[in-house]
């Protein structure tokens, strides 16, 4: 394949952005998991933190997005997608999963409503959701746009990754 020079410069520049952004993420919440760990009063032991929990925890998930990145915007994944669309077409759209971001949010309140006791009341909970739904809203439009990641169809839209469905 025969690459513009320029284009090359530029999806270099996008990995590097890439890369650097999701180090400061894995940074962040490595941060997160060891805050205020050792303010816990005398707590018994089953209830503190065990030694190397977080990175036994984080191995996996670490794995999946340094695979992530190395795969982006590789022959391999432009392969794979364009055989996904020759598989399903180029004209298949569903809606459904625009949905499915809604479903925990139903079920906190069905519980609620069938009298299903929770750690929190119900005004918490719904404090608990607005501030995290923004948050999280907040930083998946950051990554979008720190990442910009064209859409499989091709589109001139690039920000389609992380998608709300990942968030």
């Amino acid at each position: 394949m025969f690459y513009n020079i320029k284009s090359n410069r530029i999806s270099r520049v996008t990995a590097f952005v890439r890369l650097q952004s999701t180090v400061f993420l894995l940074l962040v919440f490595i941060g997160m998991s060891w805050a205020q760990t050792d303010t816990i009063p005398d707590a018994p032991k089953n209830v503190m933190f065990k030694e190397n929990t977080f990175l036994k925890k984080s191995i996996l998930p670490a794995s999946l997005v340094f695979t992530g990145i190395l795969l982006s915007d590789s022959d391999f994944e432009k392969d794979l997608q364009l055989n996904i669309r020759k598989r399903v077409g180029d004209d298949f759209f569903t809606s459904f999963d625009d949905h499915t971001r809604n479903i925990p949010i139903a079920q906190m309140y069905i519980a609620d409503i069938a009298g299903i006791q929770a750690r929190n009341h119900w005004f918490d909970q719904t404090k608990n959701l607005v501030i995290s739904v923004l948050l999280t809203d907040f930083l998946t439009m950051r990554l979008k746009r720190a990442t910009g990641k064209q859409r499989p169809d091709g589109d001139d839209d690039y920000e389609s990754w992380p998608s709300g469905h990942d968030s």
